[in-house]
């Protein structure tokens, strides 16, 4: 049977998608770098313009009618133009102008005073709203701009896969095709892929079974002998279900590891302010996210929610950390005129290679508890939400089958006084012999709990990985 590559497109098909693809992503390139233009660099609000403003405000406004405005704004304009900054000087460091604060000479002297100094309150006032709304237009325009750039380059990546031609691997089909007939496996076809990334899958055709399990019972137990590793069924189309004449079924390489995960959480009110989330990634990764909104109860949880709906989302659509990172502090900077921010903490880790990245803005410290040791994983970065840009934290590390993970929200660390937190954390896990991820954080809970006896200030969250080795394949 001819290989054929699973697919496959005529190459005049493949380049006329890769290029209608280069010209959109090249469109959205274009688009974000106009939103990341500022139109209103030069408004009049801004700087000395404002100041020019304000004194044509009041030399031809209120002043305009007085019988002193010759002398006031003629043969004395330098005089009365320093006193006017000096009471706008004193609404910008006071915020309110007291008017017993105001140049002694501007109180003598001026018929309207009082009207001058309400003006200047009023304008200044405007002016911070103007001040907030440009800030807030000049964040949804860079958010914009950002998110723009990430389509355009997930549609270039996009275009090279499709441009990409995986390399069929003969040598492989026929050590495979020899091997199933020596060990008593009849299959009709069997078509090894590599990816331009490097990963392998594995097309196979074999002869429909009585009962749709031949495939996990036989077929793949005897290629993982031959491949020398596990394998996992990817993608299946069973004639048992179908009513085909042949079984059809895809296999790739299983993870190298699995993790297990436990999870325990309390809030100080009803609704507890963390939000966490367990998910599985594309390539072979696994994100595990906490995130801790400001505060307690229920405005603590939609800004906690957001931000890790936002991470999933996101990064599931082939964004990176960066750009998911800062979209999400964008966010939460435009969400609401009152301060609002989340921590954010996040373990990616590799199920092939079981490599570790560690990504904190602004939350507790997590642990590694490794054959009786406990290493303490700490930064000191802000939340995000609060600046527009943010700094952000990373570790990489590699994980062992019989590691465990270990992550907190505040409310855990901080039961006792700062001198010994977050070290209560790594004492109590030092004692601790557990290996089974949901009981661990259950043990650490109640540790918690009984140490504010039973009335935490601030909502509690622990979050728990032990990292295995995967020895027995899956069947999707």
């Amino acid at each position: 049977m001819p290989a054929a590559n699973p697919g496959y497109w005529p190459d005049s098909g493949k380049a006329n998608v890769r290029s209608r693809m280069d010209e959109l992503a090249g469109l959205f390139e274009n688009l974000g770098q106009t939103f990341d233009t500022n139109p209103y660099q030069h408004d009049s609000f801004e700087g000395q313009s404002y100041l020019h403003y304000l004194y044509d405000q009041v030399s031809h406004g209120i002043c305009q009618s007085c019988v002193k405005h010759e002398r006031c704004w003629g043969q004395e304009c330098y005089q009365t133009s320093q006193e006017i900054l000096e009471v706008f000087a004193l609404a910008e460091a006071e915020g309110v102008i007291n008017h017993d604060e105001c140049p002694g000479s501007l109180r003598q002297k001026c018929l309207y005073f009082k009207e001058i100094a309400n003006t200047v309150q009023y304008l200044f006032d405007n002016l911070r709203i103007n001040e907030y709304w440009a800030g807030k237009l000049k964040e949804s325009r860079s958010l914009v701009s950002r998110q723009l750039s990430g389509i355009s380059q997930i549609m270039r990546n996009l275009a090279q896969e499709i441009e990409a031609k995986p390399q069929f691997d003969r040598h492989l089909r026929d050590k495979l095709m020899k091997g199933s007939r020596e060990r008593g496996l009849e299959i009709k076809d069997i078509q090894p892929w590599i990816s331009i990334g490097g990963q392998l899958s594995l097309h196979v055709q074999a002869d429909s079974c009585s009962d749709g399990k031949g495939c996990e019972t036989r077929l793949v137990p005897v290629i993982s002998s031959i491949m020398g590793e596990c394998l996992t069924v990817a993608d299946k189309q069973c004639p048992a279900r179908l009513g085909h004449s042949s079984c059809q079924l895809t296999l790739t390489p299983c993870h190298h590891y699995n993790v297990r995960c436990g999870a325990a959480q309390v809030g100080k009110e009803s609704i507890c302010g963390d939000s966490f989330t367990i998910a599985n990634l594309k390539e072979g990764k696994q994100l595990v996210a906490l995130s801790d909104g400001m505060g307690v109860g229920e405005n603590a949880s939609r800004e906690s929610q957001a931000a890790i709906q936002l991470l999933e989302n996101l990064l599931g659509s082939g964004f990176g950390q960066d750009m998911s990172l800062q979209t999400i502090n964008s966010v939460l900077l435009l969400r609401s005129r009152n301060e609002t921010f989340a921590t954010l903490d996040l373990v990616m880790i590799d199920l092939f290679t079981g490599q570790a990245d560690f990504v904190k803005t602004g939350s507790a410290p997590s642990f590694i508890k490794r054959k009786g040791r406990v290493q303490m994983i700490a930064a000191s970065s802000l939340p995000m939400g609060i600046l527009e840009e943010i700094e952000v934290f990373r570790d990489q590390i590699a994980l062992y089958p019989g590691d465990m993970v270990v992550m907190l929200s505040d409310g855990v660390v901080e039961v006792l006084p700062d001198a010994v937190e977050p070290f209560w954390v790594q004492d109590f896990l030092q004692t601790m012999d557990e290996t089974d991820p949901q009981v661990l954080a259950e043990h650490i809970l109640h540790r918690a709990l009984t140490l504010c006896h039973g009335k935490p200030e601030d909502d509690m969250t622990v979050i728990c990985m032990a990292l295995e080795r995967n020895l027995n394949p899956v069947i999707a």
